[in-house]
């Protein structure tokens, strides 16, 4: 890969992270429900509502919701448009329709992504507890029930409903946010606080400020008298605010004018490592967020405070064990998912091709993670992997390595995890998903460079899948990582 550009680095990741940035934008706003409130019939009026996006200052893109009354309770429809500069400038569309009941309870959605020619689209049937989920992208369908806690609720009838009950400063809620992008329920506290004047449009309007806690981080909505959203602040300068059709259309961003979110949200590093490919170990002192709660300690990393050691693996630690391995503890680990499909037959075949004739964890391994990074094309994509999906269509960033492989070597009975964190490059380092996969212990791999093992300067976070990835949202652009001292492999 030429020096001169990044490699495809994490972009599903910070997508994830601009949404839950946003909280109650895009498809976040369709299914949140405090915990605290008894679910009501409630009059919802008809309406069709237009946002204006804006990232530092920059239009960027806009949104429009309606809502109309049905014989059965109501239906929902929110498109958006994102024009997004990862690495390079593309233009995202999203769209939600939903269909609810008369108290606001969601019955179905069918949520749709398309950004350049890479499509994908989630459909959701509720069955009691039960979420009937139907993926498709790559011209791949994936089938998954998930059991919710509770049933999902629209947020637009959220905030009227709380204007109604008397938002007084100071007051709290529990709002549980389920999230059709990383398929999970996250929890959100919502605290009422100031009344504040807002222009918009040159007219003054009364609000209502109302601030979210999502992890340790904050976010912002402002709301009129009749719980209509004025104004939203999320993460990284992003900022919703409610107009008209047409302002929310005119004045969009150039391509040349937006801004760079991979340049934005990456890590200065305060050292130059000169060869960072040929690193075999790294110590790194983290500071600018709270480091609780993180995967930052275990296999090859060590955690004393605020300070991580990254030893990059010795392959003989895999040792000689043949496949597949079948041990209790490890089950989750070799298990398929809605995005990690290793129990599909062209998974299942593709895999067998690979492997040839060897039957033990370091060569199985090896090989896949070579193939995976000769075979995909390495662009930015901007979807919901599947590893069915990418072994079809054969492109992709950093995720779609990660899924694709770990569900080539699960199928195979060799326990993975997507691991994610930063990586290293051109003195920055920049979100990135790679593997760990265990053969008697864990050790990384990386397949969007060919890496087994991955060098040092990959600092895990987390592990898991894209549920757990969206807690990067705690880490994104307050990471500063001092480099203390790092030492070099000296063979060729």
């Amino acid at each position: 890969m030429p020096r001169s550009r990044r490699p495809a680095f994490g972009l599903k990741i910070l997508i994830l992270l601009v949404w839950a940035g946003l909280m109650a934008v895009l498809v976040h706003r369709v299914y949140i429900e405090p915990e605290s409130l008894v679910p009501v019939a409630t009059d919802l009026a008809e309406s069709e509502e237009w946002t204006a996006i804006h990232l530092k200052g920059q239009k960027v893109g806009y949104s429009v919701q309606t809502i109309k009354k049905t014989e059965t309770g109501y239906h929902l429809d929110q498109k958006t448009f994102l024009r997004m500069n990862l690495g390079q400038v593309m233009d995202l569309w999203t769209r939600t329709s939903a269909r609810l009941g008369p108290g606001l309870d969601m019955e179905s959605f069918d949520f749709q992504l398309a950004a350049g020619p890479v499509e994908y689209r989630l459909a959701g049937m509720l069955d009691g507890l039960d979420l009937r989920l139907v993926s498709r992208t790559g011209g791949q369908e994936t089938r998954q029930v998930l059991r919710l806690d509770q049933p999902p609720r629209l947020a637009a009838g959220l905030l009227p409903y709380l204007s109604r009950e008397g938002l007084t400063p100071g007051k709290a809620f529990m709002v549980p946010l389920f999230d059709p992008s990383t398929l999970s329920t996250k929890p959100v506290r919502v605290v009422v606080e100031e009344p504040e004047k807002l222009m918009v449009d040159g007219e003054a309007k009364d609000t209502v400020r109302l601030r979210m806690d999502f992890y340790d981080t904050k976010t912002f909505a402002w709301i009129d008298g009749q719980g209509r959203v004025v104004k939203e602040e999320g993460l990284l300068g992003l900022s919703m605010i409610r107009t008209t059709e047409a302002k929310a259309r005119e004045g969009l961003v150039g391509v040349e004018q937006v801004p760079d979110l991979l340049a934005a949200t990456s890590a200065p590093a305060s050292r130059v490592l000169p060869n960072p490919r040929k690193t075999k170990f790294l110590r790194v002192r983290l500071t600018g967020l709270d480091l609780g709660g993180l995967d930052l300690d275990g296999g090859r990393q060590k955690q004393n405070g605020d300070v991580v050691e990254i030893t990059r693996e010795d392959p003989a630690a895999w040792g000689d064990r043949e496949i597949p391995i079948r041990d209790a503890d490890l089950k989750p680990y070799l298990a398929s998912s809605l995005t990690i499909n290793s129990q599909d037959a062209q998974i299942i075949e593709q895999a067998g091709k690979i492997r040839g004739t060897d039957f033990r964890v370091r060569p199985v391994s090896e090989k896949i993670t070579g193939w995976v990074y000769r075979t995909l094309e390495k662009r930015p994509t901007l979807s919901v992997p599947t590893a069915v999906g990418v072994l079809k269509t054969q492109v992709g960033d950093c995720n779609e390595h990660a899924i694709l492989a770990a569900a080539l070597l699960r199928s195979q009975g060799i326990p993975a995890r997507v691991a994610v964190g930063v990586l290293y490059f051109q003195d920055r380092f920049y979100y990135h998903a790679w593997l760990e996969v265990h053969g008697g212990t864990w050790l990384a791999l990386d397949p969007t460079l060919g890496q087994t093992p991955a060098d040092a300067t990959h600092i895990r976070f987390l592990t898991g899948d894209l549920d757990r990835q969206s807690e990067l949202v705690r880490v994104i652009g307050r990471l500063r990582v001092e480099i203390l001292d790092w030492a070099e492999d000296d063979r060729d």
